[in-house]
């Protein structure tokens, strides 16, 4: 957690290192990434950012946690089962990640790279238990879908929920990979026009099957 220096500082500064960090665990592995780099970016004195953040680690599960709550708010505003669609619910979902990076540019990026980071320092029990309890509520959402006859009674809930979080990643690792997008740049284009048909056939894949 982050010390109460960091929490003291204005929302224009913490977001400056929150960006910087994002952006040098993005673009590198944990193992690779330096706080050295982070601190001459920042162009503060070493003992300064100590004061913000106890080591690597910390600084590295606070960012965790940050862009999950980030990507959890959008989230929850799309999947409140009020639109009666979830695959245009999911669509509008995806979508909208693209407002986060507004603010937050390696994010994405950032946890994305998170997801797939095999250092043994970061992927601990306690990461584990993150991604059971974004299933799990992932799954109690699509509940909701099913008791209202619009997601199918047949299909297991606690699959499928993890299947939703590793093809959102697929979908943006698509979005990434077509449209030559720079590796230290956002994941989405600037004009969202280009890609919204993408995830539209992305995520009909799921919705219509790929049985002939």
């Amino acid at each position: 957690m982050p010390e109460l220096t960091f929490n003291n500082l204005s929302e224009d500064r913490k977001k400056e290192i929150l960006n910087i960090s994002f952006e040098e665990f993005a673009l590198s592995d944990y193992e690779s990434s330096s706080l050295a780099n982070i601190i001459k970016k920042l162009n503060i004195a070493k003992g300064s950012f100590y004061r913000y953040f106890k080591n690597k680690s910390d600084l590295y599960f606070y960012l965790s946690r940050f862009a999950d709550a980030q990507v959890a708010i959008n989230f929850s505003r799309h999947f409140n089962n009020t639109g009666g669609d979830f695959f245009q619910d999911w669509i509008n979902f995806i979508m909208s990640l693209s407002e986060i990076e507004e603010t937050y540019p390696m994010l994405l990026r950032f946890r994305f790279r998170a997801a797939f980071e095999q250092s043994r320092e970061v992927t601990s029990l306690h990461n584990i238990e993150k991604r059971q309890d974004r299933t799990r509520i992932i799954s109690n959402m699509l509940r909701m879908y099913q008791e209202n006859g619009l997601v199918s009674k047949e299909i297991d809930l606690d699959f499928f929920s993890l299947l939703m979080v590793f093809y959102n990643f697929a979908i943006s690792e698509f979005i990434n990979l077509k449209y030559e997008i720079p590796h230290n740049s956002p994941i989405y284009p600037v004009n969202k026009e280009s890609y919204m048909q993408d995830i539209v056939n992305c995520i009909d894949i799921i919705k219509r099957g790929i049985k002939a």
